[in-house]
């Protein structure tokens, strides 16, 4: 990892040794951390504006007045509680995450905003498995069960999926409302 990043920095050097920029839109963590330790090194001066970023925390950008964005957020409270009016019979809620960066971090966020919801609804969250591995997983939850999809773009394999595939490809193995 620590190679390919280095071999990103020559390579941004070089492409924009002679480009004046402006602005930098930066989209996701890694785009985002990448730029908060060398941003200031290959562009000095140079405005970011980030998106997507979990799990964000004011202190990252104390002190870099360059930097401004918006931060991924997600109503999980929200949505369980939802999801629990909608289906009264649940006593189990099944949370599936991808174990990336971005994955753990909504599992954390998740994690801290359902603790109100604790004590009417057990949350078990899945193990890092292939995507085959997790369809049979969710094949056998139980009535009474409801899938929570979070972030999921590799498997356990390092096979990347979009978040519609597999939404679909865990709406197709469940017996559970998704």
């Amino acid at each position: 990892r620590h190679a390919y990043l280095e071999s990103l920095v020559v390579s941004y050097r070089l492409k924009y040794q002679h480009v004046p920029l402006s602005l930098i839109i930066s989209s996701d963590n890694h785009a985002f951390d990448f730029l908060r330790a060398r941003g200031d090194a290959l562009f000095p001066g140079v405005p970011v504006v980030f998106c997507g970023v979990n799990d964000f925390r004011q202190e990252q950008i104390a002190g870099r007045r360059t930097f401004t964005g918006v931060t991924d957020t997600f109503a999980a409270a929200e949505t369980v509680a939802l999801a629990l009016r909608l289906h009264p019979e649940t006593r189990e809620v099944f949370v599936v995450n991808d174990y990336l960066k971005t994955g753990r971090a909504w599992e954390r966020t998740l994690r801290e905003q359902v603790r109100p919801l604790q004590d009417r609804v057990r949350f078990t969250y899945a193990e890092n498995l292939d995507i085959e591995e997790l369809r049979a997983r969710i094949a056998g939850l139980a009535p009474g069960t409801i899938v929570l999809l979070g972030v999921y773009f590799s498997d356990l394999h390092g096979q990347y999926i979009t978040y519609e595939r597999i939404g679909e490809r865990i709406a197709e193995a469940s017996p559970v409302p998704v």
